[in-house]
This record gives structure tokens, C-alpha cells and sequence, in this order.
């Protein structure tokens, strides 16, 4: 009787590992954490940091944008998680993500969030908006909880290399955005 007993409570506690086990495999995966992502190939997914602080002049800008170029591909998510540094208690402060343009080759980087060269028209890429979302903010203090903007790529955008905007109350950033193609296509 006692071996039975023994018996039928191992292949309970078995059971029940195999159901939490099976209940898990389904579920998305739970992503903890700032850590930034995304890589060289292509991400569906990818978390950028913003940390914003105040120049030697007194005047707020982008002190570093982790990772600087983020590798996507159309369908892809972009996460980015503002620490205003600006702003120690109060305040707030307007950031504006601009729409992609085509980075011009052999130029100032700066140039190339003011128009679209010829290379790049010929090319076929042309300037698009990130989807999804409405791509402005109004930040908080430090680590707000209002400081996370989410956007996606549209379906429809050629791969090649972009540049994107931060503007608004801040010194104007301009990080790249490199589009591949992903997902099997």
C-alpha cells in the first residue's frame, strides 16, 4: 500500500511539471528590464535608450542613444525609453521623433534629416513614418513612467540605412535607423 501511494504521488508531481511546462510554451515571452536589443541582422523587437542631460550651456540634449543605429525590419517594433536627466523633479519637456529619411552617403550626417538625396531616390528609398504610434512626447522628471514611446516600421518600407530625428525642447539628435530585409522575404 505504501509503495502504491508513493507511486501515484510521482506520477502527480510528473503531471503536474509536464501542464506548467506545456502552459509556458505558448505564452509570449516576458521581456524584463531596459536592456537594449536588437541586432545586426534585424530585430522584430528592439529597446533604445534615450538619456537626456543639460549641455555646458545649460541646454538640454540627447547625451547618448543606445544603440545609436538599431536594426529593424518592416514589421518591426522600436521601444524607446527616455531618461529625462534635464528635468530632476519637475517640468516637462516636448520630444519629437521625426520620420526616416534616406541617409545620404559621403555627407554631413546632419544634411541628411533636411532632405532626400538623388542616390537615395533613384534607389528607391523614400522618407516614411513610423506606425503605430503618435510620435511625440510630453516627458516627465527623470525616468517618468510617460517617457516610453512604442512604434512599429511599416510593412511597406524598402531596407536600406535612414536617419530619424529628436526635436522639440532639446538640441536636435539625429540616430540611424537600418532597415533589412526580414521574416523570410
Amino acid at each position: 500500500m505504501r509503495l502504491e501511494m508513493r507511486s501515484v504521488a510521482g506520477v502527480a508531481v510528473a503531471a503536474l511539471g509536464l501542464l506548467l511546462s506545456g502552459a509556458c510554451c505558448c505564452k509570449p515571452p516576458f521581456l524584463i528590464g531596459d536592456a537594449v536589443s536588437g541586432g545586426p541582422g534585424g530585430s522584430p523587437f528592439v529597446k533604445v535608450s534615450v538619456i537626456l542631460a543639460k549641455s555646458s550651456t545649460g541646454s538640454c540634449r540627447v547625451a547618448e542613444v543606445l544603440p545609436d543605429r538599431v536594426h529593424v525590419f518592416p514589421g518591426s517594433a522600436i521601444r524607446w525609453k527616455v531618461n529625462n536627466a534635464c528635468d530632476e523633479t519637475s517640468g516637462r519637456r516636448h520630444l519629437k521623433f521625426t520620420p526616416p529619411r534616406p541617409k545620404r552617403s559621403g555627407s554631413s550626417e546632419k544634411a541628411a534629416t533636411t532632405g532626400v538625396s538623388a542616390a537615395a531616390v533613384e534607389g528607391g528609398l523614400e522618407p516614411w513614418s513610423f506606425a503605430n504610434c503618435v510620435s511625440e512626447l510630453d516627458l516627465g522628471p527623470q525616468k517618468d513612467g510617460r517617457n516610453v514611446l512604442l512604434c512599429e516600421v511599416p510593412e511597406g518600407v524598402r531596407p536600406g540605412l535612414y536617419k530619424y530625428g529628436l526635436e522639440g525642447d532639446i538640441e536636435p539628435y539625429d540616430p540611424d535607423v537600418d532597415v533589412h530585409k526580414g521574416g523570410g522575404r
